[in-house]
């Protein structure tokens, strides 16, 4: 500690910010303890002074104080009874407009509100996530007329985002209050914006940027196709607004989404052109820096700032001064200077993903790379392979906990993907599509040659991509880590780069190379007896290795299968909106899924509406919850029947995760939803199977299936059926002792008959009475037609759960139907009131687990 104090002080800082986010203190005092612990242990072995100790300390009950007046202030200036109050407002634009489709994009800050005639004038201006919907395809020259720094009166609607309503999901309301913003503006047609003035503010300033972009990638354009323009503009410039989604998807698969993002890598293509061009023109090396030093800032700017590019830029420029100066060469200190200045800055900073893989990939090349680097040998011929290995090798080790805890996913192939196409992209791709793109301002005839170049690079690229990425088998699914996991792997790593270093320097102390270091087992003679001294000579010698590669595989296998030894059940019935969708984890970790919402589609949509990326239930919500829950593969899918909101959800799972068998009622529907998952069923060959009515299937020893509708024997052909409502899938599931009983869309009448039947076949000793019901889930999410009373006096459900969308227009659930549910003293789940509802399952108890 004592070498780098300046490194230590800067993490005190930011593990104080860290402590305090939480907005617990008794959370805060645990972690301010364990602080004190440590800082006493580095004392204790003499790792660093009183006076860098008590320094540390301050430092992180400032970073705490800091963090704690940031969220003070960061909250609203209006009442709550606003919500979805209609108001009007005078305002600037303060962010680049989206538009796509027919949907206009931006934030707005206003001081000045009216409400119902009642004026709001505000102590500090408030921000809001402006979605404005276009009427007509002519509205759309209106609304490209809109801009940063536009000064314009806004009418519409006020909402507050919303929160995560499944355990695990993605936080809209959190995400927008880390930038300031609590509220969210709907408004209908371009004529509820009505412009002003242009007003001299900063954001004007940022508006000349944008149009600087946009001037400078439009040559783009011209010399590529739509995909490739959109690649290149993010490749060269940051600009993400037209990068294909799907083309996104598949880098992010392979972990490449860091070539989209500026960050070092480009920063340093970037310094490296300039440097190249300078030397050209005979620059000296004083005048190459000071160059430098304009330039970056520059291109900072023109690249977006996003906080990858501004960490990049920051240490290139204090690197620089540095250089120039002849102090401060640790690139450590660089490092810790540049995040303390950025999180000062905004400390929100610190939650973005890419300021946090950005400072973390950079911290562990630093400390990593000579680590790696020395166990190789020393041999010049192939030391920028072996050297571009190492920092590969490097950063897939730092990165893998947040690509992980992030997005959940990891590829096999990764490692290769990186090794081979960021040197083709950085050294090859990027500088001739930036000269392409100089040379197309001037004459689109001379950039031609360099731009078909470029395309087959890119086409290249993008083969070598989809190659790997659809090598499915190594495509690998991660549930979120715990922050103590992560912390135990860096800090594993941490002491696997000391050791590897250690072992250097004693092998150079020794005049040897540790390449040659190692005499491995194989090298005795077969025929000759085993010499079991020798093992066990090799064994203690190698006691350090051993146990920090069996850490790092036990590490790697709990992240991966968390919940191995868990004999808990779980049955999850998910927010998929107005639509059903519900996830079981058997007690021996079976995965079976029922259903995958989806939305329901009204007519055609006209073109000019078309989103890039529209919403989709199963690509925003489903397939994002399986994977962080950690579910490789789904052992069972249930299908209840083809209607579009339990099903429309279930084309991405499919695609993504490997599905064993599927249950359905045995009936098609020639809907798009249903066209779409079955040609899918039967590419991927999955085995599709129609229950019967009877059938009693054992999932495991401690998990049932009983059918209870709708049929009676296997179809001789499968049917197309437009009305499924009443042919759903209608199953028992137990689970320990306690009982689930689904029902997907039964009607009443549907309802009556199956009583009927199964009283009359309980009769008869066919089947067996149903048992006391756990769980009902009911029927058509709570319609007034459904979940009747001699449905309800038949099953007798302690529980019952609806699954139904906020503000859905149906207004389900009907009162009717709850009314009866209180009748029969049921208690009742409501997902559009209460989120995801789920029921943990042991051997004798049921509970449900409030994860709010």
């Amino acid at each position: 500690m004592n070498k780098r104090p300046v490194v230590y002080i800067v993490i005190s800082f930011l593990l104080g910010h860290v402590a305090a986010s939480n907005q617990q203190l008794n959370l805060w005092i645990y972690l301010l303890m364990a602080f004190i612990l440590c800082i006493s242990i580095a004392l204790l072995f003499k790792r660093c002074t009183i006076k860098l100790a008590v320094l540390c300390l301050l430092l992180f009950l400032g970073g705490s104080a800091e963090r704690y007046m940031v969220d003070a202030r960061n909250v609203t200036a209006l009442p709550e009874q606003l919500q979805e109050a209609n108001v009007q407002a005078t305002g600037m634009i303060v962010s680049e407009v989206e538009l796509d489709g027919d949907r206009a994009k931006f934030v707005l800050q206003s001081a000045q509100l009216i409400v119902n005639g009642e004026e709001y004038v505000l102590d500090r201006a408030e921000k809001f996530i402006v979605h404005v919907t276009l009427a007509a395809e002519e509205e759309l020259f209106e609304a490209k007329q809109w801009h940063r720094g536009l000064e314009i009166k806004l009418a519409g609607e006020l909402s507050v985002p919303e929160e995560a309503s499944n355990a695990g999901a993605f936080n809209y309301r959190m995400y927008l209050k880390q930038q300031g913003i609590h509220w969210l503006w709907k408004s209908k047609g371009s004529s509820n914006v009505k412009i002003i003035k242009q007003a001299r503010h900063i954001s004007y300033m940022y508006h000349g940027v944008d149009e600087i972009r946009k001037k400078l990638a439009a040559p783009l354009d011209d010399l590529f196709s739509s995909e490739e323009s959109g690649y290149l503009k993010g490749l060269i410039l940051g600009i993400r607004a037209e990068l294909d989604p799907e083309q996104f998807r598949s880098f992010s698969t392979l972990g490449l989404t860091h070539i989209l993002a500026i960050s070092g890598l480009h920063v340093a293509v970037f310094m490296y052109m300039v440097t190249a061009l300078l030397k050209l023109l005979r620059r000296s090396k004083e005048q190459i820096i000071y160059s430098l030093l304009i330039a970056i800032p520059f291109y900072v700017a023109l690249t977006g700032a996003s906080p990858s590019v501004l960490r990049a830029g920051m240490m290139a420029m204090i690197g620089l001064i540095a250089a120039r100066a002849g102090k401060l060469k640790d690139g450590l200190h660089i490092i810790a200077i540049v995040a303390a200045l950025l999180v000062l800055w905004d400390p929100y900073m610190l939650h973005d993903v890419s300021f946090q893989l950005s400072f973390i990939v950079t911290l562990g090349l630093i400390i990593g790379v000579p680590a790696i680097q020395s166990l190789f040998s020393t041999s010049t011929r192939w030391k920028w392979a072996l050297d571009l290995l190492s920092i590969t090798i490097v950063a897939q080790i730092i990165s893998f906990p947040v690509t992980i805890y992030y997005f959940n996913q990891f590829h096999i192939l990764s490692l290769l993907a990186n090794f081979f196409l960021v040197p083709f992209i950085s050294t090859v791709v990027m500088p001739l599509a930036s000269i392409g793109l100089l040379l197309g301002h001037f004459s689109l005839t001379l950039a031609k040659p360099i731009s078909s170049i470029v395309h087959w690079c890119n086409e290249l690229s993008f083969d070598i991509v989809a190659l790997l990425g659809n090598v499915h088998q190594l495509h690998t699914i991660w549930a979120t880590p715990s922050l103590i996991w992560i912390i135990l792997w860096y800090s594993l790593w941490l002491a696997i780069f000391r050791y590897w270093k250690a072992k250097h320097a004693v092998a150079q102390a020794e005049g040897r190379n540790m390449a040659d270091d190692t005499e491995p087992i194989n090298v005795i003679d077969e025929y000759k007896p085993i010499d079991y001294k020798q093992y066990d000579h090799w064994i203690k010698r190698n006691v350090q290795p051993l146990v920090y590669t069996l850490a790092v595989v036990l590490l790697v296998v709990y992240a991966y299968i968390p919940q191995l030894f868990n004999r808990t059940g779980t049955i999850s019935f998910l927010d998929v909106g107005q639509g059903d969708a519900s996830l079981i984890r058997t007690p021996t970790g079976k995965i079976i899924l029922v259903d995958g919402g989806g939305t329901l589609k009204f007519g055609e949509q006209e073109d000019w509406k078309q989103r890039r990326d529209p919403f989709e239930v199963g690509k925003k919500v489903l397939l994002p919850l399986l994977m962080k829950r950690g579910v490789h593969h789904i052992d069972l899918l249930i299908i209840s029947h083809l209607d579009s909101d339990h099903i429309g959800g279930l084309y991405e799972v499919v695609k993504q995760i490997p599905v064993k068998e599927i249950w359905w009622n045995g009936s098609f529907d020639t809907t798009e939803d249903a066209e779409k998952l079955f040609s899918l069923i039967m590419e991927k060959r999955i085995p599709l199977r129609t229950p019967l009515i009877g059938e009693s299937i054992a999932v495991d020893s401690y998990t049932q299936i009983d059918v209870l509708w709708p049929l009676l024997e296997t179809p001789s052909h499968i049917e197309e059926l437009k009305r499924q409502n009443d042919q759903s899938l209608v199953f028992l599931l137990t689970v320990y002792n306690s009982t689930f009983l689904y029902t997907g869309d039964i009607g009443k009448e549907a309802e009556e008959r199956l009583v009927n039947m199964h009283a009359a076949k309980v009769k008869e000793g066919q089947l067996e009475p149903l048992p006391t019901i756990s769980v009902l889930k009911a029927a058509h999410h709570g319609s007034r037609y459904s979940t009747d009373y001699s449905w309800l006096s038949y099953t007798q459900p302690s529980n019952t759960v609806i699954s139904a969308g906020r503000n859905n227009r149906y207004g389900h659930p009907h009162p009717d139907v709850l009314e009866r549910l209180s009748l029969y003293n049921s208690l009742v789940w409501r997902i559009d009131q209460q989120g995801e509802v789920m029921f943990k399952v042991k051997k004798d108890q049921l509970y449900y687990w409030k994860w709010k």
